[in-house]
């Protein structure tokens, strides 16, 4: 029997929640029924991700996308990097579209508006999954009401993204998931003290930990004011930093790059915050790791997972990956985050952009007993058990292939 070829695509080449949730998922899906091919539409760490996979995958430049989450400014250079490489795109993905001869393609982010309309134009099936929370405002609107027209599902990763569409016939709520017997409790257990001694980290400190890129919008500047407090408090806290954000190396040769080094100016945002903490003195209790490939095991030489957010996130992996693994989390009332941790019960939630909060909520974690955290871990991978499981996210989604099929 011929195999359904579903072609994923996938807006740039970082690597963050995304393609990592789409990897999954793709990683996930039948190979007797189905065959998956990802293309990336920029070069990036997320190849190498994907190398890591059984996913094929390659790079495909289509760089026209129009970005209008929740957390993203629209200014004059992201206009016209999808004005100048629009036509561009077009041509690409016709030529991909005539290549693959796809049963589906499935499109992995919501700024990917040029790809649907030449997936239209062939009438082939389009799957939509919408990961971010999207601008509220007239061009909002406008991306909100194309989505829904041009696509034969929409997937949204949570009920709060699901809610800003209008017409919700299409529209379905899947949420992100995990392998459930990768990132477990007993994995994470069995390396924390191996991954501490690697660390140099003293079995007796207390480790709080930040995932995912370095910036303003994910809280990262906030979590420096916090544990600026909460040292005073408790001076046995050791703040993490994982998966700042990687440099790469063309970026350092290049005359931006130059530049900033000439005049000591930070080279991301990873740089600032490392400046910054050197600033306040905070060297000895803060820890900047690259993104790590072993998480299940990361997170087991962890206490406590902060998600503090300012602005509203589509999902949030890292509180998925911190419940399937049963470790204690803090994390900002905002956007979905209430809808998938359950205040008190699975976790704790805190204000938004409120580092006093942030610190307390911390330091209350540090003086609960081993006893009461492990319970909350306990309530955390049953919640994952019961709406992360990839088994069922995979089931749910070739569910919709087959729908759209017939």
């Amino acid at each position: 029997m011929k195999r359904i070829k579903i072609v994923f695509i996938h807006y740039g080449g970082a690597l963050g929640g995304a393609p990592i949730s789409l990897a999954s998922l793709a990683g996930g899906l039948d190979r007797n029924r189905y065959e998956p091919v990802v293309i990336l539409t920029d070069h990036g760490p997320a190849m190498e991700f994907f190398k890591r996979t059984n996913v094929p995958c390659r790079i495909e430049p289509m760089r026209s996308g129009l970005f209008l989450g929740a957390s993203t400014k629209i200014g004059i250079r992201s206009l016209s990097r999808f004005v100048f490489n629009y036509q561009k795109t077009l041509d690409v993905m016709h030529r991909v579209i005539e290549t693959e001869k796809p049963d589906i393609v499935h499109l992995n982010t919501s700024v990917l508006l040029p790809h649907a309309r030449i997936v239209n134009s062939f009438s082939i099936p389009l799957i939509w999954h919408v990961r971010e929370m999207l601008q509220d405002g007239i061009l909002g609107r406008m991306l909100v009401n194309e989505i829904n027209k041009r696509a034969s599902y929409v997937i949204t990763t949570t009920n709060t993204v699901r809610d800003i569409f209008p017409d919700k016939r299409n529209v379905i709520t899947i949420y992100n998931a995990v392998d459930l017997n990768y990132f477990h409790p007993l994995i994470a257990r069995q390396n924390g003290s191996r991954i501490r001694n690697e660390l140099g980290i003293n079995k007796n400190r207390f480790v709080v930990a930040i995932v995912g890129h370095v910036t303003r919008a994910k809280g990262h500047y906030v979590f420096l004011e916090a544990a600026h407090h909460a040292v005073k408090i408790n001076p046995n806290i050791l703040f993490m930093v994982i998966g700042g954000g990687d440099l790469p190396a063309h970026y350092t040769r290049s005359w931006k790059g130059h530049i900033k080094r000439m005049i000591n100016m930070p080279m991301n945002n990873d740089e600032d915050l490392q400046q910054k903490v050197h600033k306040y003195g905070l060297d000895k209790h803060f820890m900047f790791l690259p993104f790590r490939y072993d998480m299940p095991e990361m997170l087991g030489a962890v206490d406590l997972i902060v998600f503090p957010s300012v602005k509203a996130e589509g999902f949030g992996r890292p509180l998925m990956e911190a419940m399937a693994t049963a470790r204690p989390v803090v994390a900002t009332a905002i956007g979905p985050t209430a809808e998938l941790l359950q205040d008190g019960n699975t976790g704790w939630l805190v204000p938004p952009d409120d580092p006093h909060a942030l610190s307390e909520a911390i330091c209350n974690c540090t003086e609960r007993s081993e006893e009461e955290l492990a319970l909350i871990g306990q309530k955390q991978r049953k919640r994952a058990e019961e709406i992360f499981d990839l088994n069922k996210q995979v089931v749910c989604i070739q569910q919709l292939y087959d729908d759209v099929l017939s």
